[in-house]
């Protein structure tokens, strides 16, 4: 986000301008923006573990696996064309790069086994990758946008987002006809809640369910005032609204810098025009993204953080070293075995 100050910030600080993507797995937060490097932090810990440069552009996206338990890897895209995997949680180091795009990575998803990855980018195609001889196995050109991409909880789907629609298809099947759900506005953020219901939220502060039985949408509401940049499932409880199995709870956030809790048991009918939260804090800032921290155990919130190293490398001297914290003495050591 633009400028946003919190309690975490006194040692959350590492981006240096607006932030474009985060991802949370494990008690681990990563996230990426336009000075080309990923800010690493652990949240258990309090401790900011430092930077990873591979990248030669702006990161774009960036997600865990598994997004739930204990995370292995992270995979990161970014302006430069390429998605690069990290080893996560130990030493943070980079195990491949995955190539074949020709511009700017939109999105990127992980199937469930972990043996697949799926990407999308703005040269207009949809690759799918062999993670473990990290090649692209299949490629299709996008008929339109592919700016959000979300592998739905069992792996037999994915979602695919641009302008004002969400297409569902069979991840096994690129030739079956795909479920397709049109908005009134621009879409703008995806969260696979299950197998059967997606949450989007988008342009005009618009907040949609999407049945991916019936291919319809039989709830819509207006959340915020300004456009809905992110949508949050909390927690693993579901209630049965609209005829359909929802999160009992998820969280979205706003460009107007509110981020409000929504209980699915007080949701509106389609008449009505809005509903009350059952929580919200204004961040003070621009938000342009925001992700669930799951599996943080007894964490109830985020104080003042250790006392760290004295000698804090600027952005600068991060990119002619490579790195701080972890990631740096993996990639070191990587480049002196070569030498």
């Amino acid at each position: 986000m633009d400028g946003m100050r919190t309690r975490a910030d006194e040692w959350m600080d590492g981006a240096q301008g607006p932030v474009k993507c985060v991802a949370c797995a494990d008690g681990y937060v990563a996230c990426g923006g336009y000075d080309d490097c990923i800010y690493l932090f652990d949240l258990r810990r309090k401790k900011d573990l430092g930077a990873l440069v591979e990248h030669q552009g702006a990161i774009t996206c960036l997600e865990f696996f598994p997004s739930s338990g204990k995370a292995s890897h992270l995979l990161s895209g970014a302006k430069d064309g390429i998605v690069n995997v990290w080893e996560a949680g130990k030493s943070w180091e980079h195990l491949k790069s995955l190539k074949g795009h020709k511009k700017e990575i939109s999105a990127i998803a992980m199937h469930p086994s972990g043996k697949l990855c799926m990407s999308t980018a703005k040269d207009g195609f949809l690759r799918l990758w062999d993670m473990g001889r990290g090649r692209c196995t299949f490629r299709h050109r996008l008929t339109g946008e592919g700016n959000i991409l979300k592998m739905l909880p069992g792996g037999i789907q994915y979602a695919l987002g641009g302008r004002q629609n969400i297409s569902v298809q069979r991840a096994d099947d690129p030739d079956s006809q795909p479920i397709v759900f049109h908005h009134t506005k621009d879409v703008l953020a995806l969260d696979a809640a299950s197998d059967d219901v997606l949450l989007s939220g988008g342009e005009g502060g618009l907040v949609y369910v999407l049945d991916v039985k019936s291919g319809t949408i039989p709830l819509e509401f207006r959340a915020h005032d300004a456009r809905v940049r992110a949508v949050c499932s909390i927690g693993d409880q579901c209630v049965e609204s609209t005829g359909l199995s929802l999160p009992q709870k998820f969280a979205t956030a706003s460009t107007d810098g509110s981020v409000r809790v929504w209980d699915t048991r007080m949701l509106p009918s389609m008449e009505s025009e809005r509903c009350i939260p059952v929580a919200e804090v204004n961040a003070g800032a621009r938000i342009t993204c925001m992700e669930f921290c799951k599996d943080l155990g007894d964490i109830k919130s985020i104080g003042p953080a250790e006392t760290l190293s004295k000698s804090k490398i600027s952005l600068q001297q991060k990119r002619t070293a490579g790195s701080q914290g972890p990631a740096a003495s993996a990639r070191q050591k990587k480049r002196s075995t070569k030498t």
